[in-house]
């Protein structure tokens, strides 16, 4: 009964015209909408591989070996070709995109804007390796140009009921027991994405690529891509490179220049060949 009246008392005195005053919790701070980034899209450019073709090329090569490769738990990702991954509006997947420092100079990493995982890991479930393409940041250079260790591991795992073989361009090359996985120390940052594959099961194959700062990326399903937290202000140079089409930037391996801004867009063309 008591709190009708306060209601009608307020009710009363809102009618009169007088503001009343009633205290509110003071609002969230709204969160960063975006980060300095440079984004963007692969797009086909032309006709499609013959994805269809390529995929019983795999499927036959996997029976002729082992059938479990092609087991009722092996997930599709596993069981077709994934040099061409492309959705129906052209996005082209699996294309690593970073960015390269002007020659002479090396890019000063804010090690407190942490956009990386802790651990990249590489599955074998049956007979492919999961994921395809990967960008590993094991180190990067001080102020003073000295190596310096991210802490973020390389794992490669082997799910399935069969042993495989794990050999990364380079040098690192180990058998895989069934059931087991290991961490692959000291690997070495590399100008370009890096071949994996397996000497038991010939068709599998994956790329990594090992900076010394974390400015790449993978396009995804849907061709797109996003690096977070670039050096803005900086001109640098781009590289896109994908298995089979090759470079995709101007000037190839040299990267091509391109200046950093808060928001920065780059789109590539992809012929498949």
């Amino acid at each position: 009964m008591y709190a009708l009246r306060i209601a009608a008392l307020l009710l009363g005195t809102l009618s009169l015209g007088v503001l009343v005053s009633i205290p509110m919790s003071s609002p969230a701070k709204a969160p960063a909408l975006e980060k300095p980034g440079l984004t963007g899209k692969v797009t086909l450019d032309g006709d499609r591989p013959d994805e269809t073709k390529l995929n019983e090329a795999i499927r036959d090569a996997m029976r002729a070996k082992d059938e479990r490769c092609l087991a009722k738990d092996a997930g599709e990702d596993e069981t077709i070709q994934q040099v061409w991954r492309i959705d129906d509006k052209g996005g082209v997947a699996n294309v690593f995109v970073w960015i390269v420092p002007a020659k002479g100079k090396f890019f000063k990493v804010d090690m407190d804007k942490k956009t990386w995982a802790d651990e990249v890991k590489l599955e074998q479930p049956h007979c492919a390796f999961i994921p395809h393409c990967m960008v590993l940041f094991p180190y990067y250079l001080d102020e003073n140009g000295k190596r310096r260790s991210t802490g973020q591991k390389f794992v490669v795992t082997n799910t399935s009921a069969m042993n495989h073989n794990t050999k990364i361009e380079g040098g690192f090359n180990e058998i895989l027991p069934a059931g087991k996985d290991l961490t692959v120390e000291d690997l070495q940052t590399h100008a370009m994405p890096m071949a994996i594959g397996c000497n038991i099961h010939t068709w599998m194959s994956a790329y990594l690529l090992a900076l010394d700062h974390p400015y790449a990326a993978i396009t995804g399903k849907d061709g797109t891509y996003k690096i977070e937290n670039v050096p803005v202000g900086e001109e640098v140079r781009i590289l896109a490179w994908h298995e089979k089409a090759g470079f995709l930037n101007e000037n190839r391996g040299a990267g091509e220049p391109i200046k950093l801004e808060t928001s920065t867009v780059k789109n590539f063309k992809c012929k498949a060949k």
